[in-house]
């Protein structure tokens, strides 16, 4: 199994988003399937992380986790645009 870690940063919160992909497990494009997402976290500055179920994001690509991400930091902070900062590595 080879996994990859794709994580986001809100720079105006320190939010920080990640989610881990089986990347053997491939979609019709050749992308990670989000069917086999195994973790997806989000944690507030000096907060816990707050872990969420494989089936609440089965259906979910890389750019959803990152729209996922803004959408969460939009109701958090409505009047605030905040940029996010992508990461990946492949283990």
């Amino acid at each position: 199994m080879t996994m990859q870690f794709l994580s986001a940063t809100a720079h105006a919160t320190g939010i920080q988003y990640s989610v881990w992909l089986d990347t053997n497990k491939t979609d019709s494009n050749g992308n990670p399937n989000p069917a086999y997402v195994r973790n997806y976290t989000w944690a507030p500055n000096n907060q816990a992380q707050t872990n969420l179920t494989d089936a609440e994001y089965q259906t979910m690509t890389e750019n959803e986790v990152k729209l996922l991400a803004q959408s969460d930091l939009a109701q958090l902070e409505p009047q605030t645009q905040t940029n996010l900062s992508v990461s990946g590595s492949t283990f």
